[in-house]
């Protein structure tokens, strides 16, 4: 027989990650107070989290370390929760339209891509507020991209942060 008094943990579930591509809009209503960002690198073909100190490979080799966001949405074209990928500018116009109360839940935002490359600076649109989705909490986006990014510097975080 196996005894064990700690239950597995409950399976996490991933959205799909969208991002904002050239000549496609993307219309979201955000449903977290606000987007959970980290340091990240493209090394070795892939994008990974750095780990911020003298173990990341890829700061030792002077790879350009870049920041991601990420927040949970639901995208109105597919009516799907999605995980949604920003960048710093978008942040940055977001937390503009925060409020005490709610953050950014709720928010009506369209992005698009000024330009035809994947790298082009991205526009964004707020419109209205619609509280009528439920709410996740930002510990639901915290574990999905830790979990995401354990292969290397995540591991790291996952075994410095209490989940």
């Amino acid at each position: 027989m196996r005894f064990d008094n700690s239950p597995p943990a409950a399976p996490l579930h991933l959205y799909p990650i969208v991002r904002c591509k050239p000549k496609v809009p993307l219309r979201v209503i955000l449903l977290q107070h606000s987007i959970f960002g980290l340091w990240t690198h493209f090394w070795n073909g892939k994008t990974i989290a750095c780990s911020g100190d003298e173990l990341c490979d890829a700061c030792t080799a002077n790879v350009k370390d870049v920041w991601a966001g990420y927040i949970i949405a639901t995208a109105l074209e597919t009516d799907l929760t999605v995980l949604c990928a920003v960048t710093r500018p978008v942040k940055t116009d977001l937390d503009k339209y925060k409020d005490e109360e709610h953050g950014l839940f709720g928010l009506s935002v369209g992005l698009q891509r000024v330009g035809h490359r994947k790298t082009s600076p991205i526009a964004v649109k707020v419109g209205h507020r619609n509280l009528m989705h439920e709410k996740i909490d930002g510990r639901v986006t915290r574990n999905i991209i830790l979990r995401l990014f354990a292969d290397n510097a995540g591991k790291k975080m996952l075994e410095d942060r209490d989940l």
